[in-house]
């Protein structure tokens, strides 16, 4: 028995949105993320919202400054727009790690003579010009033996260790002995060496003879006869 009708307006207003840029990661001398990464670490603050909900066009990302050696940079996201949000652009952020540089040992350089003075092996590095440190484990490698040890790679850019040992062997230092003629008394006949360390300290000299027919002699020798006599220095670190 009735009709009627009348049109209203339904309006759809935009919903506030929040895109926050994730966080990327790349090695010192690999290329920058390309927009198409950074698009795809997108995070949205709105449940069920995605990147279809956005036109990333003229999407672009900036730095906050040039990235170059390594650490943290902070990349802010722009150009997104949506038809159905109030999009706010928050950042992320790029961190910039070490590459794996190389390390060389001279071979050379590992086994050594005793100098007096605390040393180390040198070693070359891949890139060059790298500087290197050695880790002994708190070892003093000055004295004669074995020490292992860690090479390690200190630069801003680059990082690498290689295990290795340094082997110290005894230093040879000149002996002085005279020929001696003595007349036989009945009592054991010797002759003196010295030497000296190279931290000029006088060092243990021992004296060992052999009779004519080669045979080393227990003790200094008493009776009449030509005997050689072989000085010999007794130290730690000399020979």
């Amino acid at each position: 028995n009735q009709e009627g009708s009348k049109d209203v307006d339904l309006t759809i207003t935009k919903a506030d949105l929040t895109v926050t840029l994730g966080n990327l990661s790349i090695v010192y001398g690999d290329d920058e993320p390309n927009d198409a990464q950074w698009i795809s670490s997108l995070q949205f603050d709105v449940n069920g919202a995605s990147v279809s909900d956005v036109d990333t066009s003229n999407f672009s990302v900036a730095y906050d400054n040039a990235v170059s050696d390594v650490g943290n940079y902070v990349a802010t996201p722009s150009g997104l727009t949506s038809d159905n949000y109030n999009l706010t652009h928050a950042a992320g952020q790029l961190a910039v790690t070490k590459a794996t540089g190389t390390i060389t040992l001279d071979a050379n350089s590992l086994a050594v003579s005793y100098t007096a003075n605390a040393q180390a092996p040198t070693s070359s590095t891949a890139p060059a010009g790298m500087n290197v440190t050695y880790d002994f484990g708190g070892a003093d490698p000055t004295a004669v033996g074995s020490y292992p040890f860690t090479a390690s790679i200190n630069n801003t850019n680059y990082e690498g260790t290689l295990d290795g040992t340094l082997v110290i062997s005894k230093a040879t230092v000149a002996v002085t002995a005279a020929d001696s003629t003595v007349q036989y008394d009945g009592t054991a006949q010797k002759i003196t060496g010295t030497a000296t360390s190279l931290s000029n300290t006088a060092l243990s000299v021992v004296t060992t003879y052999k009779d004519a027919s080669g045979a080393v002699l227990s003790s200094a020798p008493i009776n009449a006869g030509v005997y050689t006599a072989t000085a010999s220095v007794d130290d730690t670190n000399h020979t």
